[in-house]
């Protein structure tokens, strides 16, 4: 009877020792779902705030080449018209100085 105690008791032991295992068990696993979660998690908002400040960049960089365009149009009519007045004060100034040459003739042949 003894042995049957001790049988008993043994397999008892047994059964308690499975069951805090299984529960330690399943604590592991789910401490272990946890680590892994709460990075894959802080990970997903880092992507997630990466793509959405990628977009605003995107944005910003379409924006910044429709003004660079715009600026550079701007830039041609202004160096287009700069041309056009170098040229017509070019003139001006060849006329005036025709001007002066003739005047010049002019009053040396008064003179005389």
């Amino acid at each position: 009877m003894a042995a049957s105690v001790v049988k008993s008791v043994t397999a008892e032991d047994l059964h308690t020792e499975i069951a805090l295992l299984k529960q330690q068990l399943m604590e592991v696993r789910l401490f272990v779902l946890q680590s892994v979660q709460v990075p894959a998690i802080a990970s997903d908002v880092d992507a997630e705030e990466v793509r959405l400040q990628n977009r605003e960049l995107l944005k910003t960089v379409k924006e910044l080449r429709e003004e660079n365009a715009t600026l550079l149009q701007i830039q041609e009519e202004v160096e287009q018209a700069v041309e056009e007045f170098q040229a017509e004060t070019r003139d001006y100034v060849t006329r005036l100085l025709d001007d002066i040459e003739n005047l010049k003739i002019q009053l040396s042949k008064q003179h005389l």
